[in-house]
């Protein structure tokens, strides 16, 4: 369909997973750059991948998301209000919030740049390092800083070093959606 052959390494990767090679595997490199793009509207794109605006367009429908301790948008600096705060108070929070998770707020994935973090005086109890260590760190200025929440133990099973989550993917023909 794309006028081109496309190489079978993503199929036998599958297959090392689970013993079946089968052509009905979508490569990972083919659904992000050919078949998602098309299939979704990147306006909507934009705002569900950005953690910041996850967390009010959720909270409307009862879903639980981990609680705020801060965010920035790149540009500002909020609390867990989304009120607007100086930044050296954004860094402060920070500081000493105990065991958080700080991530970028949108645009990576796969858990780039996201960093556990057991916080007290500016010092990572983990690591040892400091808040500017930290702060150099960073993969993006949009930041978010949220409550560490420790997985169930059954998808603790599939990586117990990290949080694993489990997506669906759906999609809409002919008003029916299909997943």
């Amino acid at each position: 369909l794309l006028g081109k052959r496309i190489s079978n390494r993503w199929h036998k990767l599958y297959q090392s997973y689970n013993g079946t090679f089968c052509k009905e595997y979508i490569p990972e490199i083919l659904y992000t750059a050919y078949i998602e793009p098309r299939l979704n509207n990147q306006i909507y794109s934009r705002v569900f991948s950005n953690k910041i605006l996850i967390d009010v367009l959720l909270k409307s429908d009862d879903v639980v998301t981990p609680p705020n301790y801060c965010y920035s948008d790149g540009t500002h600096y909020y609390d867990h209000n989304h009120r607007v705060i100086a930044k050296d108070k954004f860094w402060e929070i920070i500081s000493n919030s105990g065991r958080i998770v700080l991530k970028p707020a949108s645009g990576f994935g796969s858990g780039e740049g996201i960093l556990f973090l057991n916080m007290v005086n500016g010092i990572n109890q983990y690591t040892g390092e400091n808040i500017e260590d930290i702060q150099k760190k960073l993969v993006s200025p949009e930041i978010i800083a949220q409550e560490y929440y420790k997985q169930h133990r059954d998808l603790s099973i599939v990586h117990p070093m990290s949080m694993n989550t489990i997506r669906i993917s759906t999609y809409i023909v002919n008003g029916e959606v299909h997943y």
